[in-house]
């Protein structure tokens, strides 16, 4: 296996080489949970500065029993007595307390002192400002005497020749809590401080973990299930990744032996309740119960529960304060403790756990610990109707677990004759795994479900197993699949209820694939038959509201939509819950401001995480994205597309991430990663118009062997208006002749007219064109509604907002100079680079270089600027007098005025100034 990268922690790195480089002493605290990548920052910390000629001392605890000092036991290890500049005898006594009774022993605070003076001995710098090192790592393992001696150290810190760098777990995990809380508090008040936190892995930083180990991008479902299992910590995650030969077993293949043994370590030397009772949690599930562990276990189990919590091994869940409720701080430690539970404790701990789940009527325990022992008939029966439950309260995980566990109890003679046990398992599963974005299980479980009612005469049935196929087909990027099963629900009929389903579902699949005007005569056809049939109306009310918002009824269409969606909640529909939360993003966001439309994101952010609605998440995030680009969030813009892509289960959504992520990189001007992500996404080998157009800009930025007009004709009568538009801009910054772009984008918008005009050299055109691009921008930010129902995104609120408003001052800047009205090109410039405040890269360096040469050259003449395009042809002052009908003596005084205004100091720097600034073209 590879060496594992460093991977995540740049942005600590960073803040920890800023704080060496200011030469100043003080205090650098990297807090973190075990196997957090503490150690490794360090490591790269070390490798990256120059500590060639820096004293550095670097202790720790050891491994068993930690003695007094024995952080500086551990720095003085391997150095020579004699060259120290203490006595032996108080070196001796630093290290370990003497054994001898009769042997004076010095005082606490005498001892303490004698160890910092060590220890400042030990740096000796040479110049007032050096530096040098104390690294201090595992401050959680230290001795009270060790932890007393780093305190002080930080007392002095101001004073002491160092930079001290300490790493630390929480301070309940600590081998002497007490003393270790104590010190990380004088730590972390130290004025001079730099607080560095080692957070878990993202699912970002955990995909380019599994690319790098096994080479090649992972699936959505491996990142989510080794994500799943070791909660991003980079410890576990690297200990499952050696264990596994494919990135297909992370998440769920058994624990090595070796990983159990590691996880299940810290209990060694506890009380046996305090294992019983962890086992005991193991095997009744997560989150953890106290009342059902003090069931099942006997007795108080709040000092276990307690111990546990200051091991590390259990803590409180987070999004289930107030309550309390504790969870296993891994999946895996669950995993393994359940692994090594006894046969006859095991039967005791489900028995007790069955009886209790009987009597509060828990399907889902009760089908868990019933499978456990041998109750098969008793535990499907329990797992269907808990996958019910569990996907009508929004949790379509568990619903999918519960169904497994279900049908892999089924017995072969349930295949003779219907089982509604059977049927009821697949159409629960089919629903839960579409709702939590597992497609292709989703279509297993569908066509289970098809297959299990397709003899009966149950039409109802039928025709809802066809349907729930439609869906899913059409989220695995298969509409010609979609339209097939939703005509063959139609076929089938079925009572009102049914056929006032199918209208629903067929105005879902207008507005999807037609106009909204369609989609809203067949909405209120599906609400009108759905009303007489008594049946729920909120999927065609969902429908109904997104039409008439697209049409032109925002208000009503609005109102509808949130209507829906409550009513969605009442009768415990989440895919109407999710279609009801991600459409009114999508109306409604393009029309709001950046406070205002974060909120309204937020919201809907927050509701799909809590009903687990995974089938739309990718799809509202990408709204996000949209809304980020328009205000000029960069950095926001990427963490969004890298939120989802690593993870996202819909193969056509994670398509337009892989080309939104290589877009926004270029952006950036990070090259190399976009040329990956066009990799990755010709990989996936769909057509795209973003990809697409991700291709022309890769070529316009010059990092692919294709011709960027060669890219762009490719893109003609493949991609829509608004994609070929977006391309066409690209080709122009690649150095397309203008000439050439408009015989392929016949009707641009008014933004690439305006391009297409100052590339042309047409600058009068292009200023007069600026206040029609800037409202037809404006226009299409309040009007356009980016992807509602899975339809193509409208490209033109996805790619609008400040950054274009800024192209559009840019060039528009470049055309004021060549017509020689500098003072309003500089207030351009200013405004480009003002919308560009949060978007850093090629636009704003330009935006930035362009302002700077204005305000450094001044305001140039349009003569001046005649006089710099016949310098910059290589012109004499004899042919450019002779060219411009002026006398020689008048071309020497320009030539002057124009090396001060440009800050040339020669007619080679004046011609190549002019060449950079679009004043003359290259030659």
């Amino acid at each position: 296996m590879p060496t594992a990268p460093f991977i995540g922690r740049a942005a600590q790195l960073a803040e920890i080489e800023a704080a060496w480089a200011g030469r100043r002493p003080g205090v650098v605290l990297i807090t973190g949970e075990g196997g957090g990548g503490k150690s490794r920052l360090v490591a790269e910390v070390f490798r990256r500065l120059d500590l060639a000629h820096t004293p550095v001392l670097r202790g720790s605890s050891r491994a068993q029993g930690a003695a007094p000092y024995d952080w500086l036991a551990s720095v003085l290890n391997g150095r020579a007595a004699a060259s120290l500049p203490v006595e032996e005898s108080l070196l001796n006594r630093l290290g370990q307390r003497s054994s001898d009774a009769g042997e004076p022993r010095l005082a606490p605070a005498t001892t303490l002192r004698a160890a910092v003076d060590v220890v400042r001995a030990l740096l000796h710098v040479n110049q007032p400002d050096e530096l040098g090192i104390i690294l201090v790592e595992d401050l959680h393992d230290l001795d009270p005497a060790s932890l007393a001696l780093v305190a002080e150290l930080a007392a002095a810190a101001e004073s002491l020749p160092a930079l001290l760098i300490v790493t630390s777990r929480p301070p309940q995990e600590a081998a002497f809590a007490p003393a270790a809380a104590r010190t990380l508090r004088r730590l972390g008040g130290s004025p001079s401080v730099l607080r560095v936190h080692v957070a878990p892995f993202n699912a970002r930083e955990t995909a380019e973990l599994i690319e790098a180990t096994y080479g090649s991008a992972p699936a959505p479902e491996a990142v989510r299930g080794a994500l799943r299992r070791t909660g991003g910590n980079p410890f576990w995650l690297a200990e499952l990744l050696a264990a596994y030969d494919t990135a297909d077993a992370l998440p769920a293949a058994p624990l090595p032996a070796h990983v159990v043994g590691l996880l299940v370590e810290p209990l060694s030397s506890e009380p046996e309740l305090v294992g019983r009772v962890a086992r005991a949690a193991a095997l009744l599930g997560d989150p953890v119960e106290s009342d059902l562990l003090f069931h099942v276990c006997g007795g108080d189990v709040e000092p276990a529960l307690r111990r546990l919590l200051d091991l590390g091994l259990l803590l409180l869940a987070p999004d289930r304060a107030p309550t309390g409720t504790l969870r296993f701080r891994h999946p895996l430690l669950r995993e393994a403790l359940a692994a090594g539970v006894m046969p006859r404790e095991r039967k005791r701990v489900h028995t007790m756990a069955r009886r209790l789940a009987v009597e509060l009527g828990d399907d889902a325990a009760l089908a868990r610990h019933a499978a456990a022992l041998g109750a098969t008939a008793e535990a499907r029966a329990a797992a269907a109707r808990g996958a019910v439950a569990s996907l009508a309260t929004g949790l379509p995980d568990a619903a999918v677990e519960l169904v497994a566990l279900g049908l892999s109890l089924r017995e072969p003679a349930s295949d003779a004759g219907p089982d509604e046990e059977r049927v009821t398992l697949a159409a629960v599963g089919a629903a839960a795994a579409f709702v939590s974005a597992r497609f292709e299980v989703a279509a297993e479980h569908a066509a289970d479900w098809l297959h299990a009612v397709q003899d009966t005469d149950d039409r109802d049935g039928i025709a809802d197993a066809h349907r729930q196929l439609a869906a899913v087909r059409w989220c695995l990027g298969d509409p010609v699949g979609q339209r097939r099963s939703l005509d063959r629900a139609a076929a089938v009929g079925g009572s009102p209820a049914s056929l006032a389903r199918q209208r629903a579902a067929e105005a879902e699949s207008a507005l999807r694939t037609e106009d909204a005007a369609t989609a809203l005569s067949l909405a209120e056809a599906a609400l009108t038959a759905a009303e007489r049939a008594g049946t729920g109306i909120a999927s065609a009310s969902v429908t109904l509201g997104t039409a008439l918002a697209l049409t032109g009824d925002h208000e009503r269409g609005v109102a509808l939509l949130r209507a829906a969606r409550q009513l969605a909640a009442r009768e415990h529909d989440p895919v109407t819950i999710g279609r009801a939360v991600h459409n009114l993003v999508a109306v409604s966001l393009p029309r709001l401001g950046e406070v205002m439309g974060w909120r309204l994101f937020d919201e809907a952010m927050a509701t799909i995480d809590r009903y687990g609605l995974e089938f739309c998440a990718g799809r509202t995030t990408t709204l996000g994205v949209a809304h980020a680009v328009r205000t000029g969030d960069l950095a926001r813009a990427e963490a969004l597309v890298w939120s989802r892509l690593p993870i996202e289960g819909d193969p056509t959504e994670r398509l337009r991430f892989t080309a939104r992520a290589g877009l926004l990189a270029l952006e950036r001007g990070d090259d190399p990663l976009a040329v990956r992500m066009l990799a990755r996404a010709d990989a996936e080998g769909r057509d795209s118009g973003l990809v697409r157009v991700l291709r022309v800009a890769v070529a316009a930025r010059g990092v692919h062997p294709v011709d960027p007009a060669e890219a762009l004709r490719d893109c003609v009568g493949r991609c829509g208006p608004a994609r070929l538009a977006e391309a066409a801009r690209w080709a122009l910054h690649g150095g397309v002749p203008a000439s050439v772009v408009e015989e392929q984008v016949p009707d641009p918008p008014v933004l690439l007219q305006l391009l297409l005009a100052v590339a042309a050299g047409r600058d009068a055109d292009a200023v007069a064109l600026l206040p029609a691009a800037l409202m037809d921008g404006a226009r299409d930010r309040a009007d356009g509604a980016a992807e509602a129902e899975g339809a193509a995104p409208d490209a033109r609120a996805e790619a609008g907002g400040r950054p274009e408003d800024a192209a559009a001052h840019t060039a528009v800047a470049h055309a004021l100079i060549r017509l020689g009205r500098a003072a309003e090109a500089r207030r351009h410039a200013e405004r480009a680079v003002a919308l560009l405040a949060h978007w850093p890269g090629w636009r704003l360096t330009e935006a930035e270089t362009l302002l700077h040469s204005l305000r450094a050259g001044g305001d140039l003449t349009v003569r001046e600027i005649e006089v710099l395009g016949c310098l910059a042809a290589g012109m004499t002052n004899q042919q450019v007098a002779k060219s411009l009908g002026i006398s020689i003596r008048t071309v020497t005084v320009h030539v002057s005025n124009l090396l001060r205004k440009t800050g040339a100091a020669s007619r080679t720097e004046a011609a190549l100034w002019a060449v950079r600034h679009r004043l003359a073209p290259e030659r």
